[in-house]
């Protein structure tokens, strides 16, 4: 890659951030085609992210990242988006290796971990 991927998502913000909404279209061609020319397309959707993230962020939104050991149910995954604010992101991850339960992570620092591994180890320690 030429650039990092948090280089290219930082410009992106920057430019999406000063940009109308009528030229943000134009903006993300562009910005598209300067990947293809540097040959870096390959990290548009991690690029993609991660500007969103830095635009969440400055408009005092947050990161909301659910894990847990199976698929959400459609009840649990619609209390969950109603917790979450209008400028929040909200994604889930499975992660069989939290056996049971969820483990809810705000901007990849503060958890509220609630899945059977945790306990299990709390026990055994």
């Amino acid at each position: 890659m030429r650039y990092s991927v948090r280089d290219y998502a930082t410009a992106l913000a920057e430019v999406a951030e000063r940009s109308s909404k009528n030229e943000v279209e134009g903006v993300v061609d562009r910005f598209v085609a300067l990947l293809e020319r540097t040959g870096d397309v390959s990290a548009l959707p991690k690029i993609v992210r991660a500007a969103g993230k830095i635009l969440r962020l400055r408009t005092g939104g947050k990161e909301i990242l659910i894990e847990s050991a199976r698929p959400l149910t459609g009840r649990a995954r619609a209390a969950f988006k109603k917790l979450a604010g209008p400028k929040d992101g909200f994604e889930e991850k499975l992660n069989p290796a939290l056996v049971a339960g969820i483990r809810v992570t705000v901007n990849g620092e503060r958890q509220l971990d609630a899945s059977l591994k945790r306990k299990l180890g709390k026990l055994f320690q």
